[in-house]
């Protein structure tokens, strides 16, 4: 069973505007497992679904400066065979 998706588009739902910004980052995970329920399986791989939220830490260099960030992992895509994106959502201040 997967869960309900939202039909309104990324852009409805973005709580902030984004703008272009390029540079190192670091992420670390402040979990040791995630449990959740398998959606699909196959010989090379699953799609499971969890209901804890995936947190981590951001460290971002920019300018001789370095800021850290807390949130949690929302979204992660394989872009091609050697990259992947990973969207982090910020915990409110």
């Amino acid at each position: 069973m997967s869960p309900d998706r939202p039909s309104s588009s990324t852009s409805d739902r973005r709580t902030s505007e984004r703008r272009e910004f390029e540079a190192p980052v670091r992420m670390t995970f402040d979990i040791e497992g995630v449990e959740g329920t398998t959606d699909n399986l196959s010989s090379a791989g699953l799609l499971f679904y969890t209901e804890n939220p995936i947190r981590v830490r951001v460290q971002i260099e920019h300018e001789g400066e370095s800021k850290s960030f807390q949130g949690r992992l929302i979204r992660a895509l394989q872009m091609d065979e050697e990259t992947t994106g990973l969207a982090v959502e910020f915990d409110e201040n």
